[in-house]
């Protein structure tokens, strides 16, 4: 689960949008930091947006189970990585529903 951090950017121009979307309740809001090769990625929780700490390495949604972002394949611009992770948790989810039918 994500911590409560203080949001702070390089610039005004990413504060303020950052805020923007917060006002306007956009339930998520990922920002990817190039100098410091991170993304991060928030969730609106009473009106401030909350980090959400990765597992493993791993970005996961809590509204949408099976929707996950591979945090270093991502950085890495790997991006048929980071799909064959998202299209793994997606096969995942199917078998868990389907033994849950069963």
């Amino acid at each position: 689960m994500g911590q409560l951090n203080s949001v702070r950017f390089r610039t005004p121009f990413a504060t303020e949008k950052l805020e923007a979307y917060e006002a306007s309740g956009c339930k998520k809001y990922i920002i990817r930091k190039t100098q410091e090769k991170q993304f991060v990625w928030y969730k609106l929780a009473s009106g401030k947006y909350q980090e959400i700490v990765p597992v493993d390495g791993i970005l996961k949604s809590e509204e949408f189970p099976g929707v996950h972002g591979d945090k270093d394949a991502l950085l890495a611009e790997n991006y048929h990585g980071a799909i064959d992770g998202l299209n793994s948790a997606l096969d995942e989810l199917a078998v868990n529903k389907h033994h849950e039918r069963t």
